[in-house]
């Protein structure tokens, strides 16, 4: 009886070595997949962001129509930043990051406004074209660069932060 009392608590005390064991290899694995994701200079060291780009470009279809489409709106819009009426914002998160914004204005006066986001490693020049499409209609386009993208600072790239109320400073 007493080996068999012996047997259960060895047998129970590898598992739970090996769960420990488990949980640890986890937790280094959890940790090397969002330094990834999220710090730039871990991707830089890893060559992940230009595979992730060359991937993606390669995945994208070039037709012709769309290479020329593509062409003719970075054409109109490198024009129109000729003329367009526009300021560079900063902004001062709580952690004391300064993130950097482009602010057009419409010709005539106007009360509307569009915020435009680039995406995931992007920058805010890339939401240039489109902000073009709404100030020609009359909106005043906020273009920021999100945290630890483009010109804005940070440790690590966040799609969330304080940076719409660091933002609301800008307009009083």
């Amino acid at each position: 009886m007493k080996t068999l009392t012996y047997r259960k608590k060895k047998i129970r005390n590898i598992l739970l070595f090996i769960l420990f064991l488990l949980f640890i290899a986890y937790w280094i694995a959890c940790y090397f997949a969002v330094s990834l994701a999220l710090v730039p200079s871990f991707m830089e060291k890893t060559d992940a962001f230009e595979e992730v780009t060359e991937t993606a470009t390669e995945a994208l279809v070039q037709t012709s129509d769309i290479q020329n489409n593509h062409a003719a709106a970075i054409q109109k819009t490198n024009e129109w930043l000729q003329t367009a009426s526009y300021e560079k914002l900063t902004a001062t998160t709580t952690d004391g990051y300064q993130l950097i914004a482009t602010s057009f204005a419409p010709q005539e006066e106007s009360h509307l406004w569009v915020l435009l986001l680039h995406g995931y490693t992007g920058w805010k020049e890339e939401m240039y074209p489109i902000a073009c499409e709404y100030v020609a209609r009359g909106y005043h386009a906020l273009v920021p660069d999100m945290r630890c993208s483009g010109e804005s600072e940070g440790d690590f790239i966040g799609m969330v932060w304080d940076g719409p109320t660091a933002w609301t400073t800008c307009f009083g």
